[in-house]
């Protein structure tokens, strides 16, 4: 499967970054910006590539003209791509 879901970068005030997809439930965060995306990547494949449970459906990613970004974070999307994921 191949998709792109949106995700929101909040700085911490600590320093780092916070990540949460609002379609996939949960997060990630990284020290750095680099290591924040290259996680999130990392937890949006493994976070889809299942299992699912037989009555359970995978999310749609929302348009990024919808997603809810609070003040200070951003927004950028996070390519998927499970069967290469599972190769891995």
């Amino acid at each position: 499967m191949k998709c792109v879901f949106p995700c929101v970068f909040i700085p911490e005030e600590v320093g780092g970054y916070s990540v949460i997809f609002p379609d996939i439930g949960g997060g990630t965060q990284g020290e750095t910006l680099e290591e924040a995306l290259d996680m999130a990547e990392d937890f949006a494949n493994f976070a889809m590539s299942g299992p699912f449970e037989p009555d359970e459906e995978i999310p749609s990613p929302t348009p990024p003209e919808k997603v809810v970004v609070p003040e200070g974070a951003f927004m950028t999307l996070i390519r998927v791509d499970t069967d290469e994921y599972r190769k891995g």
